[in-house]
């Protein structure tokens, strides 16, 4: 029982400090003063960055969306972005459920 106890403690405390260091929705990373790395902002507002690595020969594209609770603001508590994730999941109107993610893998 002691190893356990001890175990999860030492959890808590690595957890603890990972949330510390950890950037916050406010602040987040700065990618434009990294030299390697390219920030452009389009005209709807879209921000891309890019990172040329050609020592592998690969792309790779990776998606973050600005959403979840730490940016509802106003609508903090209201579950907001679960319920938009609800209607790609399950579906619309015009769209039935899973119709939304088969027309994403298919695209790649």
């Amino acid at each position: 029982m002691k190893r356990v106890s001890t175990l999860f403690i030492s959890s808590l405390i690595v957890l603890y400090a990972s949330l510390l260091n950890a950037k916050s929705a406010d602040h987040p990373y700065d990618y434009s003063q990294t030299n390697d790395v390219k920030k452009v902002v389009l005209n709807n507002g879209l921000i891309v960055i890019l990172k040329e690595v050609r020592s592998t020969g690969l792309v790779s594209i990776d998606v973050r969306v600005r959403a979840g609770s730490a940016y509802e603001r106003e609508f903090a508590g209201s579950g907001i972005s679960h319920y938009v994730e609800h209607m790609i999941f399950k579906g619309t109107k015009k769209r039935r459920p899973g119709q939304i993610e088969k027309e994403i893998r298919s695209a790649g």
